[in-house]
């Protein structure tokens, strides 16, 4: 979680002006950032739609307290973003399931392996995103 949230922090960096906050402030922010996504992973983790709603809700409004935007691009700018998260997620069990043969069920090892490369990929998306724009 707290890399995507990095993830987020670029992404939203790259379409949003920032306000002026204190570097001990933003920390704090998004520290709580990641604790308030996992909260929604603990409770509807049965749920997809209701998780995936959650956390959308959750950044929009953590972004708009954060950036100086509307809500309604928040909420857009959110929506894309969790999309883009849940295309990577996809890839990976695509990739597992292909190459793998599954096997990120069976080891753990593999599993955080593969995890963490496609947030590393996602992050690297994001920096070239901003990088052009």
């Amino acid at each position: 979680i707290p890399l995507e949230v990095i993830c987020c922090k670029m992404f939203f960096e790259t379409f949003c002006l920032s306000k002026k906050i204190k570097m001990f402030y933003q920390a704090l922010f998004w520290g709580l950032l990641c604790m308030l996504i996992y909260i929604p992973a603990i409770f509807f983790g049965d749920s997809f739609l209701l998780k995936q709603i959650t956390v959308i809700g959750i950044v929009a409004v953590a972004t708009k307290l954060y950036w100086k935007i509307t809500y309604k691009k928040s909420f857009m700018l959110a929506f894309l973003f969790q999309s883009l998260v849940l295309v990577a997620d996809y890839v990976t069990i695509v990739i597992d399931s292909s190459l793998l043969a599954g096997s990120i069920n069976q080891n753990q090892n593999t599993q955080a392996f593969l995890i963490l490369l496609t947030k590393m990929v996602l992050f690297f998306f994001f920096f070239f995103i901003k990088s052009i724009l």
